[in-house]
């Protein structure tokens, strides 16, 4: 079950964009708001990595589009960062230098455990 509560704050949207904005190539394509969507939902499932049947509904219902075609976003968004992108920043985010083009889950997967590592998981001195 999706912990909303805690991962639908503003400052967990803008940290997603933000980062999403790092890594982008053609930043005003509509696909990039798609995988801002899909990586708000893919965050709020941490640390488990939900199945991308059910990211693609929950933008579905966000968004109003079809399951298909929220798809094929992602498939642009995986292509126009891989082609345009900066492969650098991919790279720390992914923590691994990548030699292909990452599919949309992954990419999806990778950009929210980063932010749930780094933005909204404890420090490790409140763990105790």
């Amino acid at each position: 079950m999706a912990n909303e509560n805690i991962y639908d704050s503003d400052n967990n949207l803008k940290k997603i964009k933000e980062l999403v904005s790092l890594i982008s190539g053609n930043r005003g394509r509509e696909c990039y708001y798609i995988l801002c969507c899909s990586v708000k939902i893919a965050l709020s499932y941490q640390p488990t990595e939900p199945q991308m049947k059910l990211i693609c509904v929950e933008v579905s219902r966000i968004s109003g589009k079809t399951i298909r075609s929220i798809e094929k976003s992602l498939s642009r968004v995986a292509d126009d960062i891989w082609r345009h992108g900066d492969r650098a920043a991919l790279n720390e985010i992914f923590n691994t230098t990548l030699t292909q083009k990452p599919k949309p889950k992954n990419l999806i997967w990778a950009l929210s455990e980063y932010l749930w590592i780094n933005t909204v998981m404890p420090a490790k001195d409140d763990i105790i």
